[in-house]
């Protein structure tokens, strides 16, 4: 996945997730919002290198520059207080980190571990795709961020139809 491409490798990216996909309107709210926000985005008075991506009309990734600068805690802070506000104004619920975004078939869906302990939520090895949330990086997000569920840690909740 070749995102952020003329990112150092190293840069920094933040991942949210949306418990649905955004419609229309809320699509042209968020990439407003997130426009004036990565305009003005700085740490210490030095301004960032800054973009954003919205997957699926569901995945929020931003990413910040580490070679031409570092977001400061305070800089993190005020990213998080735009995703707060944006979940304020549609209550997608884009900062609960429980829960476990997957592919299925192509589609998004996204579930929480004590569903997939229960069985409540059946995955179909062969065509489930896990998204690492967990990523941090420009380089993990364009190499280890979609990877196939049976290659994963969720592969201990899968029982493959095939032979052995």
């Amino acid at each position: 996945m070749k995102l952020f491409e003329g990112f150092d490798p190293s840069s920094q990216v933040w991942i949210f997730s949306a418990i649905r996909p955004l419609s229309l309107i809320e699509q042209g709210t968020l990439a407003k919002k997130m426009q004036i926000f990565l305009e003005g985005w700085s740490s210490h008075g030095q301004a960032l290198k800054t973009s954003y991506v919205l997957l699926q009309n569901q995945i929020l990734l931003v990413a910040a520059d580490q070679s031409q600068g570092q977001a400061s805690g305070c800089a993190i802070d005020k990213l998080i207080a735009v995703i707060h506000d944006l979940e304020n104004e549609l209550p997608l619920n884009w900062t609960d980190r429980s829960k476990i975004v997957l592919q299925v078939e192509g589609i998004v869906t996204l579930t929480n571990s004590s569903d997939l302990k229960s069985g409540q939520f059946n995955l179909k090895p062969e065509a489930t795709l896990v998204y690492n949330t967990a990523a941090y990086s420009v380089n993990q997000v364009q190499n280890d961020f979609l990877v196939p569920a049976l290659g994963s840690w969720l592969r201990r909740f899968m029982v493959s139809n095939t032979a052995t």
